[in-house]
């Protein structure tokens, strides 16, 4: 409900969240579809995708494997993206229904790229968990497959505040905290933007 308001009462094309238990997936489904059913808003579902890590992506195995009937759980290996390692998720069977009912896909990506997705949401000033990293490479590799269009309108779930995951934030590269001087110009300085004009200057 909340996101078909912050955009204008429309339907996004796409929502891509990360996914480990997948309970989320099938939650977003549930959601759009209330939503359309009650007729606050119109036209077809958004398009679901679960982003997965690919050191724990059972859902997106099955996808690529043709959805077998029965769930595989892998061995969840190491990741950045704690939040969603996990090789046998309890919602798999309903995260399968609401991908097929929202015409969606899955993504997996590596973590090099997850690092990557959270660098880009870092310099646009926010500060990502590793799982929301996770969700914008898939946004990346769905742009490079087709799947989202040139101006389609995109949702990414951000899970979590990077401020729950600080100890795998400060061990990315351009993410490691740097200690500057207790005064304002200090600061200014270490983030390279222009300093405020001084308000006790002449009027012009």
């Amino acid at each position: 409900l909340e996101t078909v308001r912050d955009l204008g009462w429309k339907m996004p094309g796409v929502v891509v969240v990360p996914s480990g238990n997948l309970g989320n997936v099938y939650a977003l489904y549930l959601g759009f579809d209330l939503v359309r059913r009650l007729g606050v808003v119109r036209g077809p579902l958004p398009r679901l995708v679960a982003a997965q890590a690919s050191a724990a992506d059972p859902l997106h195995r099955a996808r690529v494997k043709g959805w077998p009937a029965r769930p595989e759980p892998v061995t969840a290996g190491d990741t950045i993206a704690t939040a969603i390692r996990i090789g046998s998720p309890v919602s798999f069977k309903r995260a399968v229904f609401a991908i097929g009912e929202s015409k969606g896909t899955t993504t997996t990506s590596s973590e090099r790229r997850i690092v990557e997705g959270m660098r880009v949401l870092d310099r646009q000033g926010l500060l990502a968990c590793p799982q929301t990293g996770a969700a914008v490479d898939g946004v990346r590799q769905l742009f490079e497959a087709g799947f989202v269009k040139k101006g389609e309108r995109v949702v990414v779930v951000s899970t979590a505040s990077g401020l729950k995951f600080s100890e795998a934030k400060a061990a990315v590269e351009t993410n490691r905290p740097i200690s500057v001087a207790a005064r304002v110009e200090a600061v200014v300085d270490a983030l390279d933007v222009p300093a405020r004009p001084s308000s006790r200057g002449s009027a012009a």
